[in-house]
């Protein structure tokens, strides 16, 4: 076909307006409110529209207010493909750590970050904190060809200072980060041991050490995903993290550097979670948020890249049904790929519950190598540019964390904000949205709040769980409220926990029974929602199906249940609750009797036959089913 028929035969296509778009839409929706059946809104509160064009990025010229035109780097992506692997090790010994860095490098990895012992947040991590230590832990390592981290929390000037005196002269090649993020460990710890001028003197003296030192290495952090790790949203975990950042550039300028130069030192970290969209939009427009605060302290635009490290989020993760664990990480992983992330690092499936080991480091790492080399991801510079949707997404999560970022500075710094609680508050407030969300399951954890395996036991294998921190006591210069690390899961764990521990001390596990009766398509649909809302709390469930009462009755006795849960539809159930009700009692039986449904209709009535409670989609499960565990004796 000639370039002149193809013309020929666009033009039989002509463009369709959005007006005409929403007419057909409202007229498929047989004149339903278009807005309440198609819009959603995020927990940021961003509207997401079903479909979007080309006219939704022209109206987002001039989003920010503070400042004239667009956000630079409009499109949010860095200047080249790809990303490094990056696989963390946390062996305590050096020798064995060294030993299991150069395998990982071997088998595909890119750079190595070392997780040094912090005893924080329930990882032992590698006990290297002395310049003998750091030399062992970096032998035969090519460190002029390999980058290489450590995550040290509030150990980091420690460490920095015992590495370079470690290596010696390898120091000036060394390519790599330390996690130093003095803000950061007082907003995880709550507390720190120097006033605030004594804090960023620390600071801006490594900084300006590092330069001479360490050339190649960036030893300022943004830790990000603490934000997103104990609950916060999207938006909060950016509005937090360039505020911090902008301190950092703001304090350390302050003290005779320069701008470029604090920023060159410096590289955030994320994490990425589930939200698919979102996470790539999220990082896209963390370059472009980031490149809009540089320009403020004159950086040139060419000196104002973003390195972006993330990492798959811990606050998704689940200790039951642990292999969904890995399928999460994939996505999480692709999310960051697709965004332009410079580094990833995926969590081993195995991490909440145990030290990671051979076989969930390999799957780990064969994850992204995986999007690498069979999915050819890292081919391409920006493979979400042009998407109206994640443009939109991108501007609309850049607008709104700028917002977040000028609030945190009308409080009159991060600092201020921190010691005043408003940050603290705004991601308790999101963390409680996101824990109702899961306990009404609206948000789901498969394997966990939906679909569990109820046969599944865990306790045997669990070696570690994060545990709740403590304050941090003896004397402090700063005090302030610390951010707790968090998993959506823990709530539904801690009920399944408490389950087997009940059985592991010689109790029994409570046996549910679903008694199908009556109707087929509702009692087949009722029962198989009562075993996935009673093996969310780790309950033996067995099912049965009755002709009549008196068949009810005597599969109650034989399955020696202590909780009946009745099947049926709401119609039945007047005529079978109270005859099955009165059968147990006339025979000695107290086994309590649960309505699967709420016929609100008939609940008074339901009571009166002796119904001891309802189960349906509104439930609190959580509350519901230690309830149930309560009356029915599990104890802690």
């Amino acid at each position: 076909m000639d370039e002149t028929k193809r013309l020929n035969l666009l033009e039989q296509f002509p463009p369709v307006s959005t007006e005409k778009w929403e007419e057909v839409i409202n007229k498929d929706l047989k004149g339903a409110d278009y807005a309440k059946k198609l819009l959603w809104q995020t927990e940021d509160g961003i509207t997401v529209k079903p479909y979007y064009r080309s006219a939704d990025l022209e109206a987002l010229n001039g989003v920010l207010d503070t400042v004239p035109g667009q956000f630079p780097f409009v499109r949010g992506s860095k200047a080249k493909p790809g990303w490094s692997i990056r696989e963390e090790i946390e062996e305590a010994d050096p020798a064995n750590a060294n030993e299991l860095a150069r395998k990982a490098l071997e088998s595909g990895a890119d750079e190595i970050c070392f997780v040094i012992e912090s005893g924080v947040d329930g990882v032992s991590g590698v006990r290297a904190t002395t310049p003998q230590d750091l030399s062992v832990l970096l032998s035969r390592i090519p460190l002029d060809q390999v980058s290489v981290h450590f995550r040290a929390g509030s150990r980091a000037k420690l460490v920095y200072d015992a590495l370079v005196e470690g290596i010696g002269p390898r120091a000036l090649h060394l390519m790599g980060s330390i996690d130093y993020d003095p803000l950061g460990d007082l907003a995880r710890t709550g507390a720190s041991s120097v006033e605030k001028k004594a804090l960023f003197d620390a600071a801006a003296e490594l900084v300006a050490s590092a330069r001479k030192r360490t050339p190649t290495m960036k030893v300022l952090a943004v830790r990000g995903w603490q934000f997103q790790e104990a609950g916060g949203t999207s938006v909060q975990e950016l509005g937090a993290a360039l505020a911090q950042a902008i301190e950092y550039v703001s304090e350390l300028t302050a003290r005779g550097l320069m701008a470029e130069q604090v920023a060159n030192a410096m590289f955030f970290s994320f994490a990425v979670s589930s939200n698919y969209f979102f996470e790539i939009a999220k990082l896209r427009a963390a370059r472009m948020l980031w490149a809009q605060a540089q320009a403020q302290f004159g950086v040139p635009a060419g000196s104002a890249n973003a390195t972006i490290h993330t990492r798959t989020s811990d606050w998704n993760a689940t200790i039951y049904d642990p292999y969904v664990n890995v399928l999460r990480g994939t996505t999480e992983a692709m999310s960051a790929a697709v965004a332009g992330a410079d580094s990833v690092a995926v969590a081993p499936f195995d991490e909440p519950f145990k030290t990671p080991d051979e076989f969930s480091r390999r799957l780990a790492r064969n994850t992204q190598i995986i999007l690498k080399k069979e999915a050819y991801l890292d081919n391409v510079v920006d493979p979400a540019g042009g998407s109206y949707y994640v443009e939109t997404l991108t501007q609309s999560l850049a607008h709104e964390a700028w917002k977040i970022m000028q609030q945190i500075e009308g409080c009159g710094s991060f600092l201020k904000c921190m010691e005043d609680g408003w940050i603290q508050k705004g991601i308790e407030k999101s963390r409680q949205a996101k824990e109702a969300a899961i306990i009404g399951r609206r948000k789901n954890l498969l394997g966990t709040n939906q679909y569990p395996n109820a046969k599944e036991r865990v306790l045997d294998n669990l070696k570690r769980l994060s545990p709740a921190p403590q304050p941090v006591s003896g004397p402090a210069a700063i005090r302030v409220e610390a951010l707790r690390p968090y998993r959506g899961a823990e709530v539904f764990e801690a009920l399944r926990l408490r389950m087997e521990r009940h059985a592991a001390a010689g109790g029994k596990t409570p046996r549910v029974l679903l008694l199908e009766i009556g109707d087929l398509k509702m009692r087949k649909a009722r029962s198989s929602f009562c075993a996935n809302f009673f093996g969310c709390g780790g309950f033996d469930m067995t099912e049965a199906v009755a002709a009549d009462t008196d068949a009810a009755y005597e599969l109650a006795v034989a399955n020696d249940a202590d909780v009946v849960v009745l099947c049926s539809s709401d119609d039945e159930y007047p005529n079978v609750a109270g005859p099955i009700i009165r059968k147990l009692r006339d025979n000695g039986k107290a086994t309590p009797v649960v309505i699967a449904g709420y016929p609100k209709d008939m609940i008074d009535k339901l009571h009166q036959d002796g119904v001891a409670g309802f189960v349906h989609v509104k439930s609190n499960a959580v509350e519901v089913l230690k309830g149930w565990q309560d009356s029915l004796g599990v104890r802690d």
